[in-house]
């Protein structure tokens, strides 16, 4: 196997722990390297505990590194910029693509070879120069300022070529990270823009649009959940059909719109009559249910009369009424021959039709 970045005594600082650490450090890019381009598809699980891998030796050795700028007292001017790098290289290295593709893998390799090299040939091996100074005897601002006039004066035009690449390719990631981090957003912009319409289409799925009510299709799935435990335990349940007497004369009369106004006021007062266990809905135009969980034939009719007792006649902005406030109610209750939720509801609705047929404004039982 061909390897991406060869050890060679070229790169020995003179730092025999440094050096060892250098050494492993080359092992463990060249393994990363080989899962990236070794002629198949890589394992993610194998590429993700590679890059784990270096990322923590990394960090030992960096931490190893500042320990002994630290022994030697170097100056603070090239700890700071040492340290930097150290940081620098860390927030990079988190960054790096892994997908296995050739654009990605091509970004990886470039990086780490142009790090490598500039850890190594540039910033450790100053980093020695100025541990050696010191050891013989320069004092740590002298050694520094001795290294900066040795850079100048034998600057080498590989190593500069490198420092450039690995800038470039720095500065490439750091694009890569700014449209990761954009895309993110807009990305968790939609998922809650998403979010926010699927809960409007679920409210919209069983509620009113006009009145915020539970529908027609809310009042039935909750009948159907009641309907087994109630059979079961002989529990007891009554329904309440409604509608307002007359109101068809509203809309042809007054308009689709004061129509519209009369039944959401309408909803109001018969939440405010209601039990604070009663669910009202709208089944559609006028017509209303209210389920009456718990509750007995004697309750079931206190209910309803409490709603007669409410219901007002409406008046135009002139104070002509144009509703007398009469309604119809229908009530039912849950008995052994009743089969499914649907019967329920049908023996309410015929309760209904006789309260209408009867003249308006009164309350029939089933």
């Amino acid at each position: 196997m061909n390897v991406l970045f060869e050890w060679k005594d070229s790169l020995l600082t003179g730092l025999d722990s440094v050096d060892q650490q250098h050494h492993r450090l080359v092992d463990l890019i060249n393994g990363l390297a080989a899962s990236l381009v070794d002629g198949h598809t890589p394992d993610h699980e194998h590429l993700t505990v590679a890059h784990a891998a270096l990322l923590d030796y990394t960090q030992t050795h960096f931490a190893d590194e500042e320990r002994l700028m630290a022994e030697f007292d170097l100056d603070p001017r090239h700890v700071t910029y040492h340290r930097s790098q150290h940081d620098f290289f860390v927030q990079q290295l988190t960054l790096l693509p892994l997908q296995g593709d050739d654009a990605s893998t091509q970004t990886t390799l470039r990086f780490l070879v142009g790090w490598l090299s500039h850890h190594i040939l540039g910033l450790d091996q100053s980093l020695a120069r100025q541990v050696m100074a010191i050891r013989g005897g320069a004092d740590a601002s002298s050694s520094f300022l001795a290294e900066a006039t040795r850079r100048k004066q034998d600057s080498d035009p590989l190593l500069e070529a490198i420092n450039v690449m690995f800038k470039v390719v720095s500065e490439r990631n750091q694009e890569l990270l700014r449209t990761n981090q954009l895309l993110e957003q807009r990305v968790a912009e939609r998922t809650a823009e998403l979010t926010r319409a699927n809960q409007h289409l679920q409210l919209l799925a069983v509620n009113d649009e006009l009145t915020g009510l539970p529908n027609r299709r809310f009042a039935i799935s909750m009948l159907a959940e009641l309907w087994q435990g109630l059979q079961r335990n002989n529990g007891f349940v009554a329904v309440l059909m409604l509608d307002a007497d007359k109101f068809k004369q509203v809309n042809d009369h007054h308009g689709h719109a004061t129509g519209d106004a009369l039944l959401r006021k309408l909803a109001l007062q018969l939440r405010q009559a209601v039990r604070g266990s009663d669910i009202v809905c709208r089944l559609g135009g006028d017509e209303f249910l209210v389920v009456c969980p718990r509750c007995d034939r004697a309750g079931a009719i206190q209910v309803a009369e409490k709603i007669l007792e409410s219901a007002t006649p409406h008046r135009t902005e002139n104070g002509n009424i144009f509703w007398d406030g009469c309604m119809s109610i229908g009530v039912a209750m849950l008995s052994a021959e009743m089969a499914q939720p649907e019967d329920l509801l049908l023996a309410a609705d015929k309760a209904l039709y006789r309260a209408k047929r009867n003249g308006g404004h009164r309350i029939e039982c089933a």
